[in-house]
């Protein structure tokens, strides 16, 4: 399933501009990196990017220059599975006492998660949409968010149909179908989670608004082929799929977010080989940590389990950009370096095309631009 077109959540849109000068510029397109780079940057969208260009009194000469003397310049990343009401350690801590200490929580996760490099997210668990709110209001710094707001368990229909619409009055971007409280291991049915009800959740985002729809597999070949027969956008937590399901994944264009840091050990090899077979069998795959099962602020080393993978250091940046932009419905904005889309960069010292695995340290992520906006400076 191709995600449509969605609206990109509002962020403030700075004023002027400025130049990045000597850059290596990875766009994570289907062109080669440009050396010797330049990117001019007016308001919140890109205006140049490609070959420095030495045209004396050019107009977007008298712009603000950055000279990065080799840095790499790459798109904002876009963690597709993130649940930031969460942690590692508030999940062996005592509940929190204020909803205060909660909220502080998750904007300090947003805050990390942004430094790190990421600059769209999509949270799966149960942020609400304030945060998104106080993001557009310029009261939160953070990654953009796209939001399940809470998730769908199959249950009876009209049931389903008002969690469902209720979800999408409260704001939320993508309709989250997790299977119910039987053994997802032992099929899809005995966890309640069949090609219909998949379907119906659907049809059900379709009629309102054109959200997509994400199940966790959980690990199931029965609950991937239901999803995937059911016209979800994308499964997550998969490491059993039969090369039937694997074809038609390619086919309908079903994306696998495998998230193979956040996979228990003992299914990690699952998860590994899983990976390159869909990659072989030509499924698009796109970056998603679930951070919050592992440390917030550590997503980027998502990249390098990629590469364990089998995929190459390029394929496994775009699964993190250009893909999971797609995915979230925000291709025509986000997950690219190209002339008119928003202004989401980052800047490292690393040589990413041969080390990705140097971005899961957020050190060397130097600079971090959201829509225009310097964010993190540390050269």
């Amino acid at each position: 399933m191709t995600v449509p077109p969605l609206p990109v959540p509002f962020l403030p849109v700075p004023d002027g501009g400025l130049r990045l000068t000597g850059a290596h510029i990875v766009p994570a397109t289907d062109t080669p990196p440009v050396h010797d780079g330049e990117i001019v940057i007016h308001g919140a969208r890109l205006g140049y990017v490609g070959r420095r260009r030495r045209r004396p009194g050019a107009p977007d000469d008298a712009l603000p220059e950055y000279d990065l003397g080799g840095l790499t310049v790459l798109p904002g990343f876009v963690d597709s599975l993130i649940r930031f009401e969460t942690s590692p350690s508030s999940r062996t801590s005592a509940a929190p006492r204020f909803a205060s200490h909660t909220h502080l929580g998750i904007a300090d996760r947003l805050r990390r998660t942004l430094e790190a490099g990421v600059t769209t997210t999509r949270d799966l668990g149960g942020t609400d949409a304030g945060f998104r709110d106080a993001m557009a209001q310029g009261a939160l710094l953070g990654p953009r968010l796209s939001l399940a707001v809470g998730v769908v368990r199959p249950g009876v229909d009209d049931e389903l149909r008002r969690t469902v619409r209720t979800l999408l009055r409260s704001g939320a971007d993508v309709i989250a179908v997790r299977p119910g409280n039987g053994d997802a291991a032992r099929g899809a049915e005995d966890c309640g989670l069949s090609e219909e009800t998949v379907r119906l959740a659907v049809r059900e985002a379709a009629a309102r608004g054109g959200r997509p729809v994400t199940v966790e597999a959980r690990g199931s070949a029965s609950v991937v082929r239901a999803a995937v027969r059911g016209g979800a956008a994308d499964v997550e937590h998969c490491h059993e799929v039969d090369e039937e399901t694997l074809r038609l994944m390619a086919e309908v264009g079903t994306v696998l977010v495998p998230a193979v840091g956040a996979v228990p050990r003992a299914r990690q090899e699952a998860a590994r080989r899983l990976v390159g077979r869909a990659v072989s069998a030509g499924v698009r795959v796109a970056l998603g940590s679930d951070a919050g099962v592992i440390e917030h602020g550590a997503n980027l080393a998502e990249l390098g389990h990629l590469v364990d993978c089998g995929m190459t250091p390029a394929e496994a940046i775009r699964a993190g950009t250009r893909t999971a932009a797609e995915l979230l419905g925000l291709g025509a904005d986000l997950g690219t370096l190209e002339r008119g889309k928003l202004a989401d960069l980052v800047v490292t010292d690393a040589d990413v095309l041969r080390d990705v695995t140097a971005l899961a340290d957020p050190c060397a992520v130097r600079m971090v631009f959201q829509g225009g906006r310097l964010l993190k400076n540390t050269l």
